[in-house]
């Protein structure tokens, strides 16, 4: 079920009700960005305004029963909640007391689907930051080449600068990144692969006979 989850969202779709209640309802599920350019069709339409309700009101609902938790995590409320109130530059902690606050139904299992979720987003734009510089950095190499091989245009200055202020601003987001998701999962996300614990060899001996 995670693994589907984490599927919808790395290829941008959600889910939408069509109809019906609680878990005998009818789904969807939507790409919100193709489904928002695509308007020729009335359905088309009907399914951006439940995409646009459901998106305002997902994070605000407030729990009265277990049934009306039920129904909401299967929805995906969990990710939702989690995914909106990081963009907002929350951190973990916060989101899990908003979460517990609007639903008091919630068992340590979705409270851990909430921290594996806000890695999860964490990584995400973790990898766009550091592309995000890494692009801007590329661009001041090049226009430094162009100054050192003497072929430098009127635009080379100008486009210096604004590669300049393109990497001051990633690493303005980077730093910001770093104290909204803390020191122990920052170092974990920009951990080498190479540096990562491995298990004893005398475990893996263990585990092959």
């Amino acid at each position: 079920m995670k693994t589907l989850k984490r599927a919808k969202k790395g290829l941008g779709f959600t889910s939408i009700r069509i109809s019906g209640t609680g878990s005998d309802g009818r789904w969807m599920w939507v790409n919100p960005q193709r489904l928002r350019l695509d308007k020729s069709q009335s359905m088309t339409h009907e399914l951006i305004e439940k995409l646009d309700k459901r998106e305002k009101r997902l994070a605000e609902v407030i729990v009265n029963n277990k049934a009306h938790s039920l129904a909401l995590i299967q929805g995906g409320w969990l990710e939702r909640v989690t995914e909106e109130l990081f963009d907002q530059g929350k951190t973990l902690a916060e989101i899990r007391e908003y979460a517990g606050k609007q639903n008091p139904y919630l068992l340590t299992r979705e409270f851990e689907s909430i921290e594996e979720e806000f890695e999860a987003i964490a990584a995400e734009q973790l990898t766009e930051l550091n592309q995000a510089k890494a692009d801007a950095q590329e661009a001041l190499d090049r226009q430094v080449g162009l100054v050192i091989e003497g072929k430098a245009s009127d635009k080379t200055e100008t486009e210096m600068q604004k590669a300049q202020a393109a990497i001051k601003t990633a690493e303005e987001k980077l730093e910001a990144f770093s104290k909204q998701v803390g020191p122990s999962l920052f170092v974990k996300l920009t951990r080498p692969i190479s540096m990562l614990p491995r298990a004893p060899l005398s475990t893996l001996t263990a585990a092959s006979e």
